[in-house]
């Protein structure tokens, strides 16, 4: 009687293990890959609340209030738009850094603040035509810079194009890497990848799965299937010459659905030999 008893409970112990398994991996993989398909099916999304709930759900960085709307003037024509990034965020010293080829010709740049609305005057500390960087300085931005990636993406990898369009709304284009290579004369490296849309890439960033930079975007293509972006690498290594901090993640990348796919893989495992010793 006792071992028929202790049977039972042992029966009815690992079906509870199996519910609680499957309830742990929808849970884990739900959120995670819902999020990340609304991004993979759409990827231009105009409407602001939707696009920052699925990034923060994708990336773990909290990275929507550095990405930043710059405007440029050139006396009384109509004014240009990019985007640009929040490289250090200082009541005093901001800085952001933009696309080059936007700033030409133009007599006043202006920068908006995401997290406030305020329009702040922007000043150029540096500019390289030759890989379409411009390094912006712009008092008064205290708002949230963004972190660059410890380490580069191999071909093959995921990457997200992002820029804040002149409504300020977020824009988001998914794509892989292709390849990277050095420009020796230069003394950078350029990643080739195909995350982007050619109207609207000005000043663009391009973020790993963590919403880490790891590039920024070249208006001039690589070729006609692919984008070019200035490594985050090479463009740490400028600002750096410039005495401008930046931060840097500690760690690689794991994205977050990642995680929840390992975790998705343990529970399996463990409902798979709570059936086992059930049976």
């Amino acid at each position: 009687m006792k071992a028929t008893s202790n049977l039972k409970f042992g029966k009815k112990w690992a079906r509870q293990f199996v519910h609680i398994c499957c309830v742990s991996m929808f849970a884990a993989l739900t959120i995670p890959l819902s999020y990340s398909q609304a991004l993979l099916d759409t990827d231009v999304r105009s409407d602001q609340s939707s696009v920052n709930s699925s990034l923060q759900v994708l990336n773990p960085v909290e990275f929507e209030q550095g990405i930043v709307t710059v405007q440029t003037f050139d006396g009384g024509k109509k004014p240009r738009f990019g985007s640009g990034f929040v490289v250090l965020s200082d009541r005093f010293n901001g800085f952001v850094a933009t696309s080059a080829d936007l700033l030409k010709g133009q007599d006043q740049i202006k920068v908006v603040n995401p997290s406030t609305g305020d329009t702040l005057i922007a000043q150029i500390t540096r500019i390289e035509y030759a890989f379409d960087l411009a390094i912006l300085k712009v008092n008064g931005l205290d708002t949230q810079a963004l972190q660059f990636a410890s380490a580069s993406n191999a071909p093959g990898a995921q990457v997200w194009s992002v820029l804040r369009d002149e409504a300020g709304l977020i824009k988001v284009f998914s794509g892989e890497v292709a390849d990277s290579y050095a420009v020796t004369d230069a003394g950078v490296d350029v990643v080739r990848h195909s995350a982007g849309a050619r109207s609207i890439m000005q000043g663009s960033v391009l973020l790993n799965l963590c919403g880490q930079v790891t590039g920024l975007n070249m208006t001039i293509s690589a070729d006609a299937q692919s984008y070019s972006a200035l490594s985050g690498k090479s463009l740490v290594g400028v600002l750096r010459r410039q005495n401008i901090k930046t931060q840097t993640a500690v760690n690689v990348c794991v994205p977050k659905i990642t995680i929840a796919k390992q975790k998705v893989d343990v529970a399996t495992e463990q409902a798979r030999l709570a059936r086992e010793q059930a049976d």
